[in-house]
C-alpha cells in the first residue's frame, strides 16, 4: 500500500488499485511473484530479474538480475539502512548492497523477508524454518522440534511482524508464534473451537501491526483476526 494505491500480485501479473476511484489498472502482465514500493519507486520480481518503475513513469526498466538458475523472486524488501533483500523459490535469499551481491541463505524456498526495529532481517521459508540475520551479519535459525516446546510451531513460515514490545510474531502453516527476544521464550497460539476469543484458524497467511499496537492476522480459512497483546484475546472478522 502506498498513499492511495494498493499493489496486487495476480495470477497474470501485477495490478494497481486506486483507493479513491476503486478502479484497477494492470501495470504489467507476466510471471510477477513479488512487489515492493520504496521511496516513490515500485520494484517487482519477474523470473530472475528485478524491474523498477517510478510513480510518474509508465514503463518498468531493468534494475538487477540474479543468477540464471534462479527461476523466481518470491520476496523483495528494501532495508532501512540501504540494500535490497531478495527471496527466491529454491535458491534461498540474496542481499545487494553497495554493488556487492551476497548469497545470505544458500538454499530453500523463501516466503517473506521482514525488517524489525533493530535492523535485523527475518526470513521465512516453506520448509526450513525462520532465519534471523542481525545487522552485524550473525545468523540465528528457528526450526520446529517435537521435543522442544520453545521451538516454532512449524517450519513453514509465511510472515513476521514486530509488536510494540519488540517481540516478533511469526505466522506459520499450523499456528501463530510470538518470539520474546529478551527471554528466548516462544509462545504459541492456535484455533480453539471452544473459545470465541481464540484464533479462528491456525494457518496464518499474513500479519500487520496497526497504530494502536494491535496485531492483525489473515488466516487461511478463518477470515481476519485482530489480536490485542495487552489482554491476549482475538477478535474475529470473518
Amino acid at each position: 500500500v502506498y498513499k492511495r494505491q494498493v499493489y496486487v500480485v495476480c495470477t497474470e501479473g501485477v495490478a494497481e488499485l486506486d483507493l479513491q476511484s476503486m478502479h484497477f489498472r494492470t501495470l504489467m502482465t507476466g510471471e510477477v511473484k513479488s512487489v515492493c514500493h520504496h521511496e516513490g519507486v515500485l520494484y517487482i520480481g519477474y523470473r530472475n530479474h528485478v524491474l523498477r518503475k517510478g510513480d510518474a513513469e509508465d514503463v518498468f526498466s531493468p534494475f538487477l538480475s540474479l543468477p540464471d538458475d534462479v527461476t523466481e523472486i518470491s520476496a523483495i524488501t528494501m532495508a532501512s539502512g540501504g540494500g535490497i533483500w531478495l527471496g527466491t523459490a529454491g535458491n534461498g535469499a540474496y542481499m545487494l548492497d553497495d554493488g556487492s551481491m551476497l548469497h545470505i541463505v544458500a538454499e530453500g524456498n523463501i516466503t517473506n523477508i521482514y525488517e524489525d526495529s533493530e535492523g535485523s532481517m527475518w526470513i521465512g521459508s516453506w520448509e526450513d524454518g525462520l532465519y534471523c540475520i542481525s545487522p552485524e551479519g550473525g545468523t540465528s535459525v528457528f526450526r520446529h522440534d517435537d521435543a522442544d516446546m520453545d521451538s516454532i510451531t512449524s517450519n513453514f513460515v509465511r510472515c513476521c511482524c514486530e509488536d510494540g514490545s519488540g517481540r516478533i510474531w511469526v505466522g506459520t502453516f499450523t499456528g501463530l508464534d510470538c518470539i520474546d527476544r529478551r527471554t528466548g521464550r516462544i509462545s504459541h497460539y492456535a484455533a480453539d473451537n471452544s473459545r470465541d476469543d481464540s484464533l479462528s484458524h491456525s494457518s496464518i497467511w499474513c500479519l500487520r501491526r496497526d497504530r494502536q499496537g494491535n496485531i492483525w492476522a489473515g488466516t487461511y480459512f478463518g477470515g481476519v483476526n485482530c489480536f490485542n497483546p495487552e489482554y491476549s484475546v482475538f477478535t474475529r472478522y470473518v
